[in-house]
């Protein structure tokens, strides 16, 4: 029955194609006489500068689909009446903007009245908590990414591992969708694959709430971007700024010294965009571009170079080096053609280049040693769209998604920038030697999409879809293992070796030359391999998923309520062993798998009279088990499965300016592919759990979220929510023990944890009115779960530390969160606006002095609280050449206005980062001390100047 299913769904596939997640909003409405009240039937309506628009059936209703997110200009035109214009009309994805028309009788022929539009503050359709975020917006606030504006919103919380994470969620639990089209990270999670310039985007959805049938794997979150297009008239902008951390000596004391060297280009950044028509109606393009330049903040010192072999041995310079530069650069290039009045076809490019380091502290006194990574990502996005009646249109898109990850000091492992690091770090610092471990991953990407939205019967707007998507992930991580090489000399009578009395380098000041030596045992002195077996993971593999929506927006007067139900497959293409206590196939450990108790006659049933038949010792004659014979019995084929997601909300009106909504839904999402093909080959470190393999044979994550709200206009610019809301996760990834017979062990990934998020959100909001706008949000949230990280069982057993029984705070439970959003000032002459983040701090487990001695439960304590102020002011001068148009601006932005030292990791035995003690009590090595990563960046300042037209 179930394959019957499956070959039925991807026959609808073959046919149709994919889900296409929200690109586009609705315009809808009613036209009446404003004297009478009666309809008018076959009133034009148009948006103004598009070919776009509809007309009034007999009860003078209209709705016009598929308008990509903005704000436009309506005009209601209809014989013998006056013209109506209703300007600054706003278009949200997924939503419908309600405009209604009283047009009077015309006096004279061309008579027309205008209408400033005033966007609701109380979206009645929506039925679950969504943030959207304009161009306009975007632009007049302090921030430099779009992690940064989800950062600003309720129920989004950064970890203190720098990763977002919506409503207690883990950040894997997140989808990221760029003009439709999925662009998660497949084989990590927790980010998008490519990244895109703020000066790109239209239009940023964040969805913590439940969210619609349309929407799929993700739990916490969806984060939707809608990338700008071009129209019928050229602008552009181009932009610099530069900065660098300004902060005060009380701070930068827990940091290295070069920090208080300011230099103004430490920071800097380039943004230009341009749009217009190529040819007028027909066919526009949008092009951005950005440059990014960040030398860091985080030094080490070159007291060490790679060869040294001793803390007493330091051939450096000491100079400091950064430990934490970013370069970087994305393009992105949108182009529309107008194909006929109802079919118009996109393409979207994006592309990405990153090279990046991060800081290690260990090495940060040989930074020589310390590899660089390498990112880069190429998106295509084809996409139709074709309206073939006035009230449906479908869509049709093809994704192509390419992400390349290089991490590795060089790359030709033979480079002499990789010397021998069998040097230990002890308790502190590494004295020599070089980050040999190298990692190379590849994510490839086929999507195509099908999606058909109709409008029936006035109230019902349904929408139906199937996805397909074809993975393609490679994996290739390893440690070199590099010879000490011959020590250099000056070969003076050039014979090719070193002779007694020729001047020579000593690396390891024994005072004797040192030939090469054959460190990694493969007969080559000298010489660098790369080791095999179990710190050797390859694997390259081709999973696919599939998933079929319906769903049914249903709009009445007095309730909106969205239906749906969503269906995934999932086949993870691999294979899982049938007896996990004898994981390596090419080195088994059972007997039976090794030879045959056949007896010494080597025959089978023979009840050999000498007894060693099935004896269970190896005697002479029994045959070995070959490993093409293994191979017939040792694995099975992990199996597909399938997931079926209802989705139920629904918003009703409680007052003439109110609303109350409420949303039910199954939440599944598949774990990042790195827990499912990590490891292989099932290779198993000897030793107590040095292994952490991954499992083909997991199961899709669940969550079920339940959200109620509350939402009020106070006033004509001022609106209230108020939200409670409940997750409850299950099926989350954990590990599970496996003890092999020769007693080693290893950590395999499955489906065991669990969590529970609860919370209550308060939001007041005033809009932009009286040259002044105001937000505050408050959120109490508490977030527990058994185990924040996959891996922490394995690092439990590992340090005898007993599994949790019960739920505890996770790593990024904050109860308490305040955000303060606040603009002043005249727009397109002068803005200054701020953000603050007042936080709860994050938890951690208090551990004795020796930091293995837990003195406390887990996650049973607080980090001090995180306070964070963010500034931009900005002043415009309009010059006016002729016809044309230009806009001159300066503007400053202040990161951190307060220049507070937030702490994002602490020493246990103190519970701050600024002092920790040492191994049993004892006093610290201060450099060892000094731990600058663990803090938030102190104060940083941008001077900018920007043209635009």
């Amino acid at each position: 029955m179930h394959k019957k299913l499956i070959r039925i769904l991807f026959l609808i596939i073959a046919l149709a194609g994919y889900l296409f997640s929200g690109t586009t909003g609705k315009i809808a409405g009613r036209v009446v006489d404003k004297n009478t009240g009666e309809p008018l039937s076959g009133c034009n309506i148009i948006i103004k500068g598009t070919q776009m628009g509809g007309a009034t059936d007999i009860d003078g209703y209209y709705v016009i689909l598929n308008i990509p997110p903005g704000v436009y200009t309506l005009q209601a035109i209809y014989v013998g009446y006056v013209t109506q214009e209703i300007q600054n009309v706003t278009v949200k994805v997924d939503l419908t903007t309600k405009i209604n028309f009283k047009l009077s009788e015309a006096s004279f022929e061309g008579e027309e009245i205008i209408v400033i539009a005033e966007r609701p503050l109380i979206q009645q359709d929506a039925t679950a908590t969504a943030s959207v975020v304009g161009a306009k917006e975007i632009e007049m606030a302090p921030i430099e990414s779009f992690e940064q504006i989800a950062q600003t919103k309720a129920g989004v919380n950064v970890g203190p591992e720098g990763s977002l994470h919506f409503r207690g969620g883990r950040s894997s639990e997140v989808a990221y969708i760029i003009d439709g089209i999925t662009v998660t990270d497949a084989i990590h999670g927790g980010t998008s694959a490519i990244d895109i310039s703020t000066n790109a985007i239209q239009e940023l959805s964040l969805i913590t709430g439940s969210f619609s049938a349309e929407y799929g794997q993700a739990m916490s979150g969806i984060v939707n971007i809608v990338t700008k297009e071009g129209g019928n008239n050229f602008s552009g902008n181009l932009s610099f700024q530069t900065g660098d951390i300004v902060t005060s000596s009380s701070n930068s004391k827990y940091f290295l010294s070069e920090i208080n060297n300011i230099d103004p280009f430490n920071t800097s950044e380039i943004e230009a965009s341009l749009s217009g028509p190529i040819l007028r109606n027909r066919l526009s393009f949008n092009v951005s571009a950005r440059y990014f330049d960040d030398k860091g903040y985080l030094y080490g010192q070159r007291i060490h170079t790679p060869t040294d072999i001793a803390d007493s041995i330091q051939t450096g310079d000491g100079a400091f080096v950064s430990l934490n530069s970013n370069k970087k650069y994305n393009i992105q290039n949108k182009l529309k053609w107008k194909v006929t009045n109802s079919i118009n076809f996109y393409l979207t490019t994006i592309y990405e280049n990153r090279k990046y380091q991060e800081y290690n502290h260990t090495r940060s006194k040989v930074p020589d040693g310390i590899p660089w990574q390498y990112k880069t990502a190429l998106q295509f996005i084809g996409k139709i769209t074709h309206q073939f009646s006035k009230f449906a249109y479908y869509s049709v898109a093809l994704g192509y998604l390419d992400k390349d990850y290089k991490r590795y000091l060089d790359k030709d492992i033979y480079s002499l920038k990789y010397v021998w690091n069998g040097y230990s770090a002890g308790q502190y610092f590494y004295p020599g030697g070089t980050d040999n471990f190298r990692q190379f991953s590849n994510q490839k990407q086929y999507t195509i999409k099908f999606d058909l939205t109709s409008q029936l019967f006035k109230n019902h707007e349904i929408k139906t879809g199937v996805e397909l998507k074809r993975l393609s992930l490679f994996n290739h991580s390893y440690y070199l293992s590099v010879d000490r090489r011959a020590e250099p000399f000056v070969d003076s009578n050039n014979n090719g070796v070193w002779d007694v009395g020729e001047p020579f380098t000593d690396i390891d000041r024994n005072g004797n030359w040192n030939d090469a030596r054959d460190d990694n045992g493969d007969g080559i002195p000298g010489n660098t391999i790369i080791l095999e077996g179990y710190t050797n993971d390859k694997w390259n593999r081709k999973p696919t998923e599939f998933a079929f929506y319906i769903q049914d927006k249903m709009e009445f007067k007095d309730m909106v309520v969205n239906l749906g139900i969503r269906f995934d497959y999932f086949d993870p293409n691999g294979r899982v062993l049938r007896d996990p206590t004898d994981p390596d196939i090419t080195n088994p450990i059972k007997n039976e798998n090794i030879w045959k108790d056949y007896g010494t006659d080597g025959i089978p049933n023979t009840n050999d009279p000498d007894g060693t038949e099935n004896n269970g010792i190896k005697d002479p004659g029994e045959p070995e088990v070959t490993l093409a014979e293994r191979q017939t019995y040792w694995y099975k084929k992990a199996d597909p499965t399938y997931q079926i997601s209802p989705r139920i909300a629904f918003a009703f009106p409680i007052s003439s300016n109110g609303k109350l909504f409420f949303s039910y839904g199954h939440f599944f999402q598949l774990p990042p592919y790195t827990y499912l093909y990590q490891d292989y080959e099932n290779k198993v470190k000897p030793g107590l759990i040095q292994t952490s393999m991954g499992n083909p044979g997991l199961k899709p994550q669940k969550t079920i979220s339940y959200e109620i709200g509350v939402e009020q206009q106070i006033t004509r610019d001022m609106v209230a929510f108020f939200k409670i809301y409940q997750r409850d996760m299950r099926n989350i990834i954990g590990q599970d023990i496996v003890i092999l017979p020769n007693t080693d062990a290893y950590g395999i990934f499955v489906n065991r944890d669990y969590g529970r998020v609860r919370g209550i959100n308060f939001s007041l909001e005033k809009r932009f009115t009286s040259f002044f706008s105001a937000a505050i949000d408050y959120t109490y949230q508490i977030a527990e779960g058994n185990e924040s990280n996959p891996t922490q069982r394995v690092r439990n057993y590992r340090l005898k530390i007993e599994n949790l029984k019960k739920i505890v705070p996770l790593d990024w439970d904050q109860p308490h969160t305040l955000r303060l959003n606040g603009s002043i000032g005249q727009p397109n002459n002068w803005m200054i606006s701020m953000i603050g983040r007042i936080e709860s701090g994050y938890p951690y487990t208090p551990q004795g002095a020796n930091e293995i001695v837990r003195i406390a439960e887990e996650n049973s304590a607080r980090k001090i609280p995180i306070i964070n102020f963010d500034l931009y002011a900005k002043k415009s001068f309009a010059i006016n050449m002729g016809n044309n148009s230009f806009i001159f601006s300066v503007y400053g932005k202040i990161y951190n206005l307060f220049d507070r030292l937030n702490e994002k990791y602490v020493w246990d035995a103190t519970g701050r980062a600024t002092y920790g003690l040492g191994l049993y009590g004892g006093e610290f090595d201060p450099d060892w001390q000094r731990r600058p990563h663990w803090f938030y960046k102190p104060r940083q300042i941008f001077l900018g100047i920007e043209y635009s037209f």
